[in-house]
C-alpha cells in the first residue's frame, strides 16, 4: 500500500504511525508531494531531515514517471 511504502521511506520505530499521520493530513500523494518540508515537519516525529527524505523520494518517483511518459510519447510518435 501507499502507507507501507511511505513507512519504508520514513523508517524507525513509529514508521507506520507516521505514515498514517501524513496520509491523514495530506490525503493524497499529490498533496504530500506539493507540501513544503515545513508542513510535513508539523507532524510530531517528522523533523526537517525526515521531511527532506520524504520529499526526495517523492521527487524521484515523479521523475521516473515523467521519463516513462516521455518514452511512451516518443514511441507513439514513431
Amino acid at each position: 500500500t501507499i502507507q507501507e511504502m511511505l513507512a519504508a521511506v520514513i523508517g524507525g520505530e513509529q514508521q507506520i504511525e507516521l505514515a498514517q499521520a501524513l496520509m491523514a493530513k495530506f490525503a493524497t500523494l499529490r498533496n504530500l508531494h506539493h507540501a513544503r518540508p515545513e508542513e510535513l515537519a508539523e507532524i510530531p516525529g517528522i523533523g526537517l531531515v525526515k521531511a527532506a527524505q520524504i520529499k526526495a523520494a517523492l521527487v524521484l518517483g515523479s521523475k521516473m514517471n515523467a521519463e516513462q511518459v516521455f518514452a511512451r510519447v516518443l514511441e507513439l510518435c514513431k
